[in-house]
């Protein structure tokens, strides 16, 4: 009899609920951004800045100070609701809400199942973007086929070091973080093209080792561009900058 409810104990032992920790989300949210940087959930430089700027401006001012265990809903929509009128404002955008949102949804549904409580965010919807224009005629955030002619003209006279960046950006719409991060070998001179693969972000002087998508990708490079790659490559200066693996390397050698 005694071995029965001795194990009746510890099977209710096990049954019941995890005690609820008494933390404020100040505290809670950067111990589960170290665990998500510690078990690889994030990943990249970018992601881990991203998630401390939004903890440190956003959520924390707002909510730092209550307690994830008495947090309720009505806390979540207060904030919703002030996100919503900065929006209609103008003070700011859409996607900025919904970037301050998204983050703070993974905090509290994290802490709600480590611990068996409800999900106090389900159904909370995004943000309206139809009312927000990004990008107009007037202001369309790019260069006409002449203006670019001009730009790269003063480019090559006023910064001739920087013109084979810049063309290849051109040329293939990428972002500075990623040209920045373009390995030497990545070129892929023979086949006549440009190997997309694990260094393909920068932030400061991390490397990325992979790619957005995980896979790695060949992009035709057109013979024009494939010249002056070869032609920047072999004008590189003896030393560190030609030494480097890095293809638009710093004096140093280091990432640009």
């Amino acid at each position: 009899v005694a071995q029965l409810l001795e194990e009746k104990s510890r099977i209710a032992k096990a049954d019941a609920p995890p005690c609820v920790p008494k933390v404020r989300l100040r505290d809670y949210a950067p111990a589960l951004l170290a665990k998500k940087i510690q078990t690889g959930q994030i990943r990249s430089a970018a992601s881990r800045k991203k998630w401390r700027q939004t903890l440190q401006n956003h959520i924390v001012p707002r909510l730092g100070d209550l307690y994830m265990s008495e947090m309720r809903r009505i806390d979540i929509v207060n904030y919703h609701e002030a996100l919503a009128a900065q929006i209609t404002q103008g003070r700011r955008a859409p996607h900025t809400c919904d970037n301050i949102m998204k983050t703070l949804k993974v905090i509290i549904r994290s802490f709600a199942r480590e611990y068996g409580l409800p999900d106090i965010v389900a159904d909370l919807h995004g943000f309206d973007h139809s009312l927000r224009r990004t990008y107009t005629r007037q202001q369309p955030n790019s260069l006409r086929p002449h203006e670019t002619e001009e730009f790269l003209s003063a480019v090559a006279e006023s910064y001739p070091d920087y013109l084979t960046i810049i063309c290849l950006g051109f040329g293939l719409g990428l972002r500075p973080s990623s040209l920045r991060a373009l390995y030497k070998e990545d070129i892929l001179f023979d086949d006549g093209g440009w190997l997309l693969n694990r260094r393909s972000h920068t932030v400061g002087q991390e490397i990325m080792e992979r790619t957005k998508t995980g896979k790695d990708t060949e992009i035709p490079l057109s013979a024009e561009l494939l010249e002056l790659l070869r032609h920047h490559i072999d004008s590189l200066p003896p030393g560190p900058m030609r030494d480097s693996p890095l293809l638009f390397p710093k004096p140093d050698g280091g990432v640009l």
